[in-house]
């Protein structure tokens, strides 16, 4: 199938200019999983306040995934104090893929928009997508997801995959369909129907409080692609992605990389045959003593580089972490002191 749902007259309404609908459902539903970022969630809910989209043409559902925080409270009083069309609903199973799958249950519209709670959207974030999607053959579609940094990061962390690991995304400034890449669940929409063809998300994998999972919008991605439809990108579709300073430190680098190559393992079992695994592990060796090689050199950056492959190979392996860090036992917490190994 080239894609599930042609556009008809709800997505033709947003190149008239995206106008209001009256007491008809909406035309896309704003979802957003949150757990435990009260502080943050307000900041999200205040970009959508503020979007040049009419309110009568957008919904916006947020899911309390089982938040011990004065969360519930907070959404509460912004429903009774705030003119934005919110909807609140509780998934105590905790695991956002539990959570935004709870919230797609509960949509309207037929585009469903996901917005991380710790994001920001720009303001003509809807409309951008509504009008991709009126003029797109598109299933899935994800825009830039830019940094939002607390404190900027040094220039030998400067590199994609660190980008990567950091939910942060730039394909440049041209929409084209994607075949090889990805697009991330910060910043991600997609047809209702494709839900109903093809299922949810897959709740085994995806972030479960504060770990480091994920993967479960690459593995939607697959299946769609599996299908004949079509994943885009649509670089006018913006969000700003909150960044701590804790997220660029090397434990938490080498813990998420090698959680990204656990998750492709996981969506792509059939590939790691007995061979395929003497490679990877050929692959990581060469990879370490690339890493140590750097180090000795000074190289920062091309340190960096190699770790996180090794970590990522590592995750591939389904070798367990802790044999992982043992291995880099001279690697440092400090992330400004990468080559003292």
């Amino acid at each position: 199938m080239s894609h599930f749902m042609r556009s008809n007259g709800i997505w033709l309404d947003a190149l008239r200019g995206v106008r209001g609908m009256g007491n008809s459902a909406p035309q896309a539903s704003v979802i957003i999983a949150t757990w435990n970022r009260r502080k943050f969630l307000q900041r999200a809910l205040e970009s959508l306040e503020q979007q040049t989209c009419p309110q009568d043409c957008f919904e916006v559902i947020v899911v309390d995934n089982a938040s011990t925080d004065d969360t519930a409270d907070f959404l509460a009083d912004y429903i009774l104090r705030k003119s934005l069309p919110l909807r609140v609903f509780r998934e105590e199973r905790l695991g956002i893929s539990f959570a935004r799958n709870a919230g797609v249950k509960q949509a309207r519209g037929n585009l469903l928009l996901f917005l991380d709670d710790d994001a920001r959207a720009d303001p003509d974030w809807i409309v951008q997508y509504l009008r991709f999607f009126a003029e797109r053959p598109a299933d899935i579609a994800g825009g830039k997801i830019l940094p939002d940094w607390e404190v900027p990061p040094p220039d030998w962390m400067n590199i994609p995959a660190v980008a990567g690991l950091l939910s942060l995304l730039d394909y440049g400034s041209q929409a084209r369909k994607l075949t090889n890449e990805y697009v991330f669940g910060a910043n991600f929409a997609m047809r209702k129907k494709v839900f109903e063809q093809l299922g949810s998300f897959c709740e085994d994998l995806g972030r479960k409080g504060a770990d480091f999972g994920g993967g479960e919008e690459t593995e939607l991605q697959d299946r769609v692609r599996r299908k004949g439809g079509q994943v885009w990108y649509c670089p006018e579709a913006r969000v700003y992605h909150w960044t701590p300073q804790s997220r660029l430190q090397l434990d938490f680098l080498i813990r998420r990389s090698y959680g990204v190559g656990r998750m492709a393992r996981y969506i792509s079992p059939s590939k790691f045959t007995f061979l395929q695994s003497i490679r990877l592990y050929r692959k990581a060796i060469f990879r370490y003593f690339r890493y140590r090689f750097a180090c000795a050199q000074g190289d920062r950056k091309r340190a960096l580089k190699y770790l996180l492959e090794l970590a990522y190979k590592w995750g591939e392996l389904g070798r367990p972490e802790t044999d992982l860090l043992r291995l880099l036992r001279y690697f440092p917490a400090n992330p400004n002191s990468l080559c003292l190994g």
